[in-house]
């Protein structure tokens, strides 16, 4: 009973977060009542669902209103001195930085908020550094399709700007610096150890960093529907939080005593690859899962992906309408949980078949929102994650194995990254080779109504199939 008391909470929430997202009226809870009244022996249920419902939306609508209360966003449109501190990690790839600064004063006012400064490529600045920034202040201006401005609020960010003069007045350090500093003396063993365009793939996969791809692998990974190995992902913590968890068994820890250190590990890499959304949820999931088995308890998939967005939600509910790594990341653990094991009693199991199925499932869930947002879709994307995804079993170990290495004896590190170096070039090779196939993917715009009705239909065929199954199991 506590368990479906306690997944009735979680849903609750996400579905009052999701009415308030999307600005649908609480006149929801009208068709409740009637619920209620339909089914009054689960009404501890249906009662805790509402509550945790209206606190959802509340939750929503309560962030909304701080948010447009920052006091740095009151300057937008005014060419401003801002005092405050590097806030982010800066990506170290790319033509030019991206810089969070937290803002302490401005014209010499105390005040609060984050700005974005766009900056030249060199001096290049850390986490930490004091700056003093004289320029114009402005709201982030939306281009095309894209809403840059709910994209930038998301992370709490509603002023921007562009190439001010800077000076630099001092540096204050903490412990997350100490980490972004063991983080970069990684990246530049990595950049010693293996040649470009590996070097780049190397570290977008191990790392987290977006901009140290080359831009035409971005391109021919876009096209292949490969976009998603190159962003620390919900696969890339499952993976390693796996591998420490056996590795602490193989030793012969108890399950007990491995949670512990299992769990630091996860979240040390999670801090350390920059707490990107699908990264979180994956850590959420991925401790909620240590847990479990540590207490012998296994529990299913689908409340535990429910916990991790709930908990998620809680912390900033705007991830929902306006984050497409939380969006693409869940979709493809749904499919992950529910739909690879519907297709495997179908079609029957085996490691090929497990392959093309999960690859397949979590296109099928994945694409709409990809054409609502880019206009395009990728024909060859099954094919293309059939070739390269069961290789990330082997690679991201062998990284993991040549940075540390590396680390102990430098002067070996071209043979420690031999390996890795092998499987990237055949990363690479396959993604450039079949983007250039004819129609691997074109342009597919879709409309929020048409992606809809997509999920409407692929949810009624999901329990259709399901009870066909059921029936001839039975």
């Amino acid at each position: 009973m506590i368990a479906s008391l306690f997944l009735a909470a979680n849903f609750g929430l996400l579905v009052g977060v999701t009415l308030a997202s999307f600005k649908i009226s609480l006149n929801i809870l009208g068709l409740l009542f009637l619920v209620f009244l339909f089914f009054w022996r689960k009404f501890k249920i249906i009662l805790i669902f509402s509550i945790f419902l209206i606190f959802g939306f509340w939750r929503y609508n309560a962030y909304e209103l701080k948010s447009s209360a920052v006091d740095l966003s009151k300057y937008n449109g005014y060419k401003v001195l801002l005092q405050g501190r590097v806030s982010e990690e800066i990506d170290p790839g790319g033509d030019y930085q991206k810089v969070t600064v937290s803002v302490s004063q401005v014209n010499g006012r105390t005040t609060s908020g984050l700005v974005l400064v766009s900056l030249n490529k060199y001096p290049e600045f850390k986490y930490g550094d004091i700056l003093e920034l004289s320029g114009n202040l402005a709201a982030p201006n939306n281009f095309s399709d894209f809403k840059y401005d709910r994209y930038l609020a998301r992370y709490d960010i509603y002023s921007v700007m562009s190439w001010p003069q800077v000076v630099v007045q001092g540096y204050r350090p903490d412990f997350y610096a100490s980490l972004l500093t063991f983080k970069f003396k990684v990246y530049q063993i990595i950049n010693s150890a293996l040649p470009e365009p590996e070097a780049g793939l190397a570290n977008a996969l191990l790392l987290g960093y977006k901009g140290t791809l080359d831009t035409v692998e971005k391109t021919a990974f876009s096209c292949c529907g490969l976009s998603h190995i190159v962003a620390i992902s919900g696969s890339h913590l499952t993976l390693l939080s796996a591998l420490a968890f056996d590795f602490l068994l193989f030793f012969g820890l108890s399950s007990r005593q491995a949670f512990r250190p299992a769990v630091i590990f996860l979240w040390f890499y999670t801090f350390l690859t920059g707490l990107q959304a699908s990264a979180l949820r994956a850590a959420f999931m991925g401790h909620l899962t240590l847990w479990g088995k540590q207490n012998g308890r296994q529990d299913g998939g689908g409340r535990l992906l429910i916990a991790a967005a709930a908990i998620m939600l809680l912390i900033n509910p705007l991830l929902l309408r306006d984050d497409l790594g939380f969006q693409l990341s869940f979709l493809a653990m749904l499919a992950l949980i529910y739909f690879c094991p519907l297709a495997e009693k179908i079609w029957g199991q085996g490691s090929l078949k497990s392959v093309i199925i999960l690859t397949s499932a979590a296109q099928l869930l994945t694409w709409p929102i990809s054409a609502l947002n880019f206009g395009r879709f990728s024909l060859i994307a099954p094919l293309a994650n059939l070739l390269i995804v069961w290789l990330f079993a082997w690679l991201l170990p062998a990284l993991l194995l040549g940075a540390a290495l590396s680390w102990i004896i430098p002067v070996l590190k071209i043979l420690w990254f031999m390996p890795s170096y092998f499987m990237l070039k055949y990363v690479i090779y396959f993604g450039d080779w079949l983007s250039t196939w004819p129609r691997a993917c074109f342009d597919l715009k879709i409309s929020s109504r048409t992606l809809i009705i997509y999920y409407i239909t692929l949810i009624l065929v999901y329990f259709l199939l399901n009870k066909w199954v059921a029936r001839r199991l039975s």
